[in-house]
């Protein structure tokens, strides 16, 4: 059963690269990883290295990436950073390929090459996913609008295989949602 295919894609500032120290929770000795790798791939981390990132960003508190690296037959990851792009890859959550520089990934549908942001490629694993491989468009639309509102400023477009989409954007964010 062949799954499809799941994109993300931002126009941020990227995915710190740099080495940071992760206490192992046994040994409790501290090693040295790229924050991408901690971001995507080790549980227990944030990708919030500073105090300033939670007033404005959402998430799970340190799953974000991990769950569909874990959940998916393969999970690619390209990261523009500090005038560089940067790849990892997975498969079940184990890496295939370590964080790495290269060249600029390209856009999943226009297939020009990007020049800034994070583009995420999911698979989902059909071992897990047994009864839909699929995730149901209503469940993407809503987090997406969700994302918008909560997030002054954010702007996300939701697209299909066809090219459909559908943007979210509310300058407003919670003040527009409590309008609506």
């Amino acid at each position: 059963k062949n799954a499809p295919v799941y994109w993300v894609l931002d126009s941020g500032a990227g995915i710190p690269v740099g080495s940071i120290g992760i206490k192992d929770p046994v040994t409790q000795k501290v090693n040295k990883v790229s924050a991408f790798k901690a971001a995507v791939g080790l549980l227990s981390t944030s990708g919030k290295y500073d105090d300033k990132a939670y007033a404005t960003s959402r998430g799970t508190h340190g799953l974000g990436l991990k769950l569909p690296n874990a959940l998916g037959v393969e999970f690619q990851a390209w990261t523009y950073r500090e005038g560089q792009w940067y790849s990892t890859e997975y498969a079940r959550g184990v890496v295939v390929q370590e964080v790495a520089k290269c060249k600029a990934p390209k856009h999943p549908q226009t297939g020009k090459a990007l020049d800034r942001g994070t583009l995420i490629r999911f698979r989902p694993d059909s071992k897990i996913f047994k009864s839909n491989l699929t995730f149901p468009g209503s469940f993407v639309s809503e987090w997406a609008s969700i994302a918008a509102y909560f997030t002054p400023g954010l702007r996300v477009i939701v697209s299909d295989d066809a090219g459909k989409s559908k943007e979210y954007h509310y300058p407003d964010g919670p003040k527009q949602y409590l309008e609506n």
